[in-house]
């Protein structure tokens, strides 16, 4: 389950805390995020039902702590914290362009841009934590800047729970992110 949130942590960049303000009202968990980091990948999705076919990412973690590239960088799981992670993808090998996307489910290959929000939370063990709420299941997020340096936009989305997360993010780029090794191994810390 580590590996799992720090998979999630990593589909995020280093922030600071001045240009972000995410929070998630109603529902199960309450959350008011002030730091964000986003990475960028271009890989190829394999599909048993047809070809190969390239996916592009725009990726964006907003955390309630500072320093989550640092951490990162350190391999560190931060014990008792909560993630939102949104991401932007697309089934070609373009860019994201800047724009306002709808929540949904994107298909193989699929060249229109479908916004993906996810909830993660880690516990005093830093083990995942499971439960009502964690995807959105309707709603847009918007990517009002995106270039080699930093993300910036809105999230205004429902959680399968009732929950609503809403906010700005500024989220500068974080290599680390980008260049993670899935065998490496992370250390747990407290918040």
């Amino acid at each position: 389950m580590k590996g799992c949130v720090a998979l999630l942590i990593l589909a995020g960049a280093c922030g600071s805390g001045s240009a972000t303000h995410v929070t998630i009202s109603g529902g199960t968990t309450a959350f008011t995020g002030t730091e964000a980091m986003s990475a960028f990948w271009s890989l190829t999705a394999f599909s048993s039902e047809g070809p190969n076919y390239p996916v592009t990412l725009v990726s964006v973690s907003v955390v309630s702590a500072s320093g989550l590239c640092e951490d990162v960088k350190a391999r560190i799981i931060r014990a008792s914290s909560t993630f939102v992670n949104i991401e932007v993808s697309h089934g070609t090998a373009d860019p994201i362009p800047a724009g306002t996307y709808s929540v949904g489910f994107p298909s193989a290959g699929d060249a229109a841009p479908t916004a993906g929000v996810m909830v993660t939370s880690a516990d005093a063990s830093c083990q995942t934590k499971a439960g009502p709420g964690t995807f959105a299941s309707s709603g847009t997020v918007t990517l009002s800047r995106i270039d080699a340096t930093a993300v910036s936009g809105s999230v205004d989305v429902t959680l399968s729970d009732g929950g609503r997360i809403t906010g700005v993010f500024f989220a500068p780029r974080c290599a680390a992110v980008e260049t993670f090794d899935p065998a490496a191994e992370w250390k747990c810390a407290p918040r």
